[in-house]
C-alpha cells in the first residue's frame, strides 16, 4: 500500500464519532460501511438450506461469506489492500467478483463432474462447514472454509492417477502424495502424482508444492547463495540474481 492511501486512510479516523461510511480514495474508490463491523454483522450471512451447499449454491454462498467476514473483520487497510489487487468498491462488487472467480477458476466444471461420477459432493457436510465458518468470532480464523473433517471431506475425487480428468477435484487423494489434473496442450487432463524430492522435473509445476524444480530435480527451495533459474526457485524473501543465485534484494 502507498504511503499516500495510509494518509488518507489516517486522515479520515478523525472524522466524527457518528460516521457510519466511509470512502478511500483508492481505484476504484472504497466503500465501507462502519455500521456493518463486528462479530454480530459477520455473522449476517444467509445459512445454506436444510439440504446443504449443492455445486451451483456454493460459490454465491463462498462470495457472499468471504466479502461480509472481510468487510466485518478486517483492518481497514487490510480492506483497501484487498480492493486495489481485485478492483472492488465495496461489499457488493467484492461479492460479484468473487462469485465469478470462483465459477470459473475455482468450482468451474465441478457440476458437471458430480453428475458423471468423477466427484463426490457431500452437500448436507458443505452445509455443516458454512454454518461453522458462518458462525466463527472475527477473533477466530474467518478468510477461508475452516479446516475441519465435514470441510475437508465434502468433496471426493473419484479418478485415480492415470485416469481422465477435467477439473483438480476429479483426483481422488492418495496417502502420502500431491495429486493434480495436469492438463497438455491439447485434450483432456490427467490425475498425476506431483514429483517428490529428488524426482525428475522440468518445471515447478511438476514437482510437490513445498518443492521447487531445480537443477532437473525436485528440491527445496534455493537458500542464499544457491543455484537458481527462476525467482519461483528461490525461498520465500529471495529473488534470483543475474548471477543465477538466490539472494537478498534488501541486502547490499
Amino acid at each position: 500500500m502507498s504511503l499516500a492511501l495510509l494518509a488518507l486512510i489516517a486522515c479520515d479516523r478523525t472524522q466524527p464519532a457518528q460516521e457510519t461510511t466511509r470512502v478511500v480514495k483508492t481505484s476504484p474508490p472504497l466503500t465501507i460501511d462502519f455500521s456493518k463491523r463486528g462479530d454480530a454483522a459477520a455473522a449476517a450471512v444467509p445459512r445454506p438450506a436444510a439440504a446443504g451447499v449443492a455445486p451451483s449454491a456454493f460459490c454465491p454462498m463462498y462470495a457472499e461469506t468471504v466479502c461480509r467476514k472481510l468487510f466485518a473483520c478486517a483492518e481497514p487497510e487490510v480492506i483497501a489492500v484487498d480492493a486495489a489487487a481485485h478492483q472492488f468498491s465495496d461489499e457488493a462488487s467484492c461479492r460479484a467478483g468473487l462469485g465469478r472467480f470462483c465459477g470459473k477458476l475455482m468450482l468451474g466444471g465441478v457440476e458437471e463432474s458430480v453428475a458423471a461420477g468423477r466427484v463426490r459432493w457431500d452437500a448436507k457436510s458443505f452445509g455443516r462447514c458454512f454454518n461453522t465458518w458462518i458462525e466463527q468470532a472475527c477473533a477466530q480464523p474467518w478468510g477461508d472454509l475452516p479446516d475441519r473433517a465435514d470441510c475437508r471431506e465434502a468433496s471426493r475425487g473419484t479418478v485415480t492417477p492415470g485416469g481422465s480428468c477435467t477439473t483438480a477435484f476429479d483426483c481422488a487423494e492418495v496417502e502420502g502424495a500431491e495429486i493434480v489434473c495436469a492438463f497438455p496442450e491439447s485434450g483432456p487432463g490427467t490425475c498425476a502424482q506431483l514429483g517428490g524430492r529428488g524426482a525428475p522435473c522440468e518445471f515447478s509445476n511438476a514437482c510437490q508444492s513445498a518443492l521447487r524444480c531445480r537443477q532437473g530435480t525436485c528440491q527445496p527451495p534455493g537458500q542464499e547463495g544457491e543455484p537458481c533459474r527462476f525467482k519461483d526457485d528461490c525461498a520465500a524473501g529471495l529473488l534470483c540474481a543475474e548471477a543465477g543465485t538466490c539472494h537478498n534484494p534488501l541486502k547490499r
